[in-house]
């Protein structure tokens, strides 16, 4: 799904860590880290892909 050019994933971290078979401690971390770095933006059961500027 696209919302203002933004890819939306509605996903918990455990489900991810499920399909990625990992654990959700790994998935959180890095995904922390991608949010920190204004990658991602994070919410309740849902990742957003932010658009990076070119």
């Amino acid at each position: 799904m696209l919302e203002s050019d933004n890819a939306v994933l509605q996903r918990s971290h455990q489900q991810l860590a499920r399909e990625l078979a990992t654990t959700r401690e790994v998935i959180s971390r890095l995904l922390k880290k991608l949010e920190t770095e204004g990658i991602v933006a994070l919410g309740k059961q849902e990742i957003r892909i932010l658009k990076k500027s070119t």
